[in-house]
């Protein structure tokens, strides 16, 4: 009989609504909208009209049936780790989302959701399949423990979990469904287990619309795809429905579910004493400086000074261009640059040796001749500025680069022995610091490294500080340098936009600024990568594609110099975890700043307590002297300046009130 829709349709629902045979699991008929927690991916990296795809589909197939609440993945699992945030919804469904992108919080509270008795889908597809391949006595992975394949294992298909059931395509779960016109996939199409009172179900594969790699970051769009099959809506839709079964409120409209929930306003009081100094602010050594007094204050006109003080890192990441190849790099006298750049804002420089993804393999003795005595005498030249020295930029984390980089540092150092030397600079990223590799490269390479290096695209930071406690205390003793071992990163950055992407860089700031192992987070800002798109690093720009991006950094621009005391009353010790301050005084006393952030929002499933807002009430004892002071407000797309009444000596008070994702900076200046 040919598929009529409408007939087809009627069919599916009668098929939705009885036990689906594959996983024993009976769908409600009739009940309130399934309520789903959706998430699928880094919203401007790969595929990222992923989510919406999934939602207008399901709507047009099943309308009212399902109520969506969708995430970009830094605030997808900065929600999660809020105590009974993931009671409030039936199912999560998380694809291209790396385990190594969600914090052991997360995953925990993925693990308690689906135990108690919801659904979780997870798209073994993209970032979602990559490995972790960090330590987990640093960053432990319990979301590995419910999936129905071994994580850790060779494939998900040969390695199944205790208790998983392979679905193929004529499975109970998508029984009925018609597959003609969807694209073929080898094997089954998931893994389902059944997890204390609820399930788990791993798709094989990503149901969503595909891309073909067609040039560095450029994809297009492949015809014929997941997303052209008239069936998706009605196959995302069964997934759905019957992974709720279970759910201990799947009978509740979300109105119902948060109506339980009281708003709450934090009322919280902070006490800064700016005559006690804890430590440096190490900002200076963030790209807030390296990036934004270079490209920013002076809209770019000072990039030529930078790439003067940089010959061997000579590509223009704004109009990605060579420069030395288009002889484009002027002459400007070094004393001008150290005076009014690299001076006025305490900028370190680092030297690169130009072996870039391991391009050092075809040096030549006249290239490794020419290397050497650049930066040497770069170092020797600008000793208080230039201060590190990078062999390599991403290369293999292998024999081969390890006898580069001592050979490559031995010489170098043997006529600057004032560098330090930074290493491996590898892009772990999502896969965390492979632990074989790092204790190889340490072992190897630890007699000539001062401090350890790699890349954190897209991993939330309370991750990297995991990640950073464990190889600081497992290097001691093993480097060049003697005493506490210290990190940098010298790439950086999370592919989310709007509010997620503020929210990543408000919380790296809070969670590295006050780490003394961590001395330099150098961040790239990208231009948001759509479907089939192209992207190119940026530089932080005040107005304009990157604009998102510069607002992270702008509230804290003016904390410089000594890190000052701070502390936060009032409200539960759980409640204050969400509301931030950093504080910090410079030039003797002359300048006193304040930032405080209020994050994603306090949320307590347990106490059935939420907070949308923050009233603060901030408290600053000042040096002596009469002060006038600036409120900074910023959230991920607004900025604003506003002076504060009147003149402060002794004490100064303000108030404001933040709404979640939202930070304000109070600066002091002594007249």
């Amino acid at each position: 009989m040919p598929n009529h829709p409408s007939l087809l349709r009627c069919m599916l629902l009668i098929v939705a609504c009885v036990p689906a045979l594959a996983a024993g699991i009976h769908p409600a008929c009739g009940a309130a909208p399934v309520k789903v927690l959706l998430c699928t991916g880094d919203y401007g990296m790969w595929a990222q009209n992923r989510a919406k795809l999934i939602m207008r589909l399901v709507n047009k197939a099943e309308p009212g049936h399902v109520a969506f609440k969708r995430e970009q993945t830094f605030n997808f699992v900065k929600k999660l780790e809020a105590p009974g945030y993931a009671r409030q919804f039936d199912v999560i469904v998380c694809g291209d989302v790396a385990l190594g992108q969600m914090t052991t919080r997360a995953q925990q509270a993925i693990v308690h959701f689906v135990k108690g008795g919801g659904g979780f889908i997870y798209v073994v597809w993209g970032k979602s399949s990559i490995p972790f391949q960090g330590p987990l006595q640093a960053q432990p992975m319990p979301l590995a423990g419910i999936l129905p394949y071994n994580f850790f294992g060779k494939s998900p298909t040969s390695d199944l979990q205790p208790g998983a059931t392979a679905l193929p395509a004529g499975a109970g779960l998508f029984k009925g469904l018609n597959f003609a016109g969807a694209p073929a996939v080898k094997g089954p199409l998931a893994l389902q287990r059944k997890v204390g009172k609820g399930h788990v179900l791993a798709l094989l594969f990503g149901p969503w619309a595909a891309y073909n790699y067609v040039a560095y970051a450029t994809f297009k769009l492949v015809p014929h795809g997941w997303d052209a099959w008239p069936g998706l809506g009605t196959f995302w839709y069964r997934l759905i429905h019957t992974m709720a079964a279970s759910s201990p409120i799947r009978g509740q409209t979300w109105r119902q579910v948060r109506g339980a929930i009281k708003n709450i306003p934090l009322r919280v009081r902070m006490n800064v004493n700016a005559d006690k100094t804890i430590d440096v602010v190490r900002s200076a050594d963030f790209s807030i400086v390296a990036l934004e007094q270079l490209y920013v204050e002076d809209g770019g006109g000072l990039a030529k000074w930078f790439f003067r003080l940089n010959p061997l890192d000579v590509y223009d990441r704004v109009s990605q261009e060579a420069l030395l190849a288009k002889g484009k790099i002027g002459t400007v006298a070094t004393s001008t640059i150290v005076q009014h750049v690299f001076a006025r804002y305490h900028i370190k420089g680092i030297i690169m040796g130009n072996d870039s993804y391991g391009s050092y393999a075809s040096w030549s003795p006249q290239t490794w001749q020419q290397q050497i005595k650049l930066a040497a005498t770069a170092a020797r030249e600008f000793p208080q500025y230039l201060k590190f020295l990078q062999p390599g930029n991403e290369p293999p984390c292998d024999a081969g680069y390890f006898k580069f980089h001592n050979r490559y540092a031995k010489a170098v150092l043997a006529r600057a022995p004032g560098l330090k030397v930074i290493g491996p600079n590898t892009a772990f990223n999502v896969m965390g610091p492979d632990v074989k590799a790092t204790k190889a490269y340490i072992a190897d390479c630890g007699r000539y490294t001062n401090i350890l290096n790699w890349h954190i695209y897209g991993v939330s930071p309370g991750s990297e500080k995991q990640e950073v406690l464990y190889w600081t205390k497992y290097a001691r003793g093993k480097l060049r340098s003697k005493g506490p071992v210290r990190v940098m990163f010298t790439e950086a950055d999370v592919w989310n936009t709007g509010n997620s992407q503020f929210n990543y860089l408000m919380d790296r700031a809070y969670t590295f600024l006050p780490m003394p192992q961590i001395i330099a987070c150098f961040q790239y800002c990208m231009d948001p990568r759509f479907e089939g798109g192209t992207y190119w690093f940026g530089v932080l720009q005040p107005k304009g594609k990157f604009e998102a991006n510069y607002n992270g950094y702008w509230v804290w621009r003016n904390l410089r110099g000594k890190m000052i005391a701070a502390s936060a009353r009032g409200a539960t010790a759980l409640a204050r975890q969400h509301c931030h301050v950093l504080a910090s005084r410079r030039d003797g006393g002359k300048i006193v700043t304040v930032v405080v952030y209020y994050d994603t929002g306090y949320f307590d499933g347990a106490r059935h307590e939420r907070s949308n807002s923050a009233n603060v009430v901030l408290r600053v004892k000042l040096p002596p002297g009469q002060y006038k002071g600036t409120e900074s407000y910023v959230d991920w797309d607004t900025r604003k300046v506003t002076p504060l009444p009147g003149v402060a000596h002794g004490t100064a008070t303000a108030r404001i009130t933040l709404q979640r994702c939202t930070a304000a900076a109070f600066t002091w200046v002594r007249q």
